[in-house]
């Protein structure tokens, strides 16, 4: 089942279990350097793309929305930015197709966001290959990794499923 791009998916409450009961494992910026380095790293999330830069992790790809836990810090837009809509709870397929758009180029690529990028990590799993490692925040508790693979790609299509899908 391929995302598509004329679709909204919006998060139900069975899809937010899934997500729970499945986050990736939870790291540091260390253990991130020494052991992911040679991986192309996406990052999602402000905080967590600040601290790959800080210690010169450079993310292959960026999806931020320029706040931190609903505000309690703020970023700076950078010029070059793909800058779409996306509302909270919601996987737009504007989302969909900028992600996609990324990972077909070996050029950095920056997504800002109106409105959040929590979800990004689903379609990110979706179409990323195994050379690849999606590094995000997790609020109040640090910085989590999923390398992609055939079972994470069989637990996005699972929580993909139990959302809500709505025409655009």
């Amino acid at each position: 089942m391929p995302l598509k791009s004329d679709k909204y998916y919006i998060i139900t409450e069975a899809s937010k279990k899934l997500i729970e009961e499945n986050n990736g494992t939870i790291v540091d910026v260390n253990f991130i350097t020494s052991n992911l380095s040679k991986f192309k790293i996406i990052s999602v999330g402000d905080y967590t793309t600040e601290v790959l830069k800080k210690s010169n992790i450079i993310p292959w790809i960026e999806v931020v929305d320029l706040k931190t836990k609903r505000g309690e810090k703020t970023y700076s837009s950078i010029p070059g930015s793909i800058i779409l809509e996306n509302p909270p709870g919601v996987i737009t397929g504007s989302l969909i197709k900028e992600i996609k758009k990324a990972m077909e180029q070996s050029a950095h690529t920056r997504i800002e966001i109106n409105g959040e990028e929590d979800l990004a990590v689903l379609p990110i799993l979706f179409y990323a290959d195994e050379n690849t490692v999606v590094v995000y925040g997790v609020p109040d508790v640090g910085m989590a990794y999923i390398r992609p693979s055939k079972d994470s790609k069989k637990l996005v299509k699972k929580i993909i499923e139990k959302m809500d899908v709505r025409q655009k």
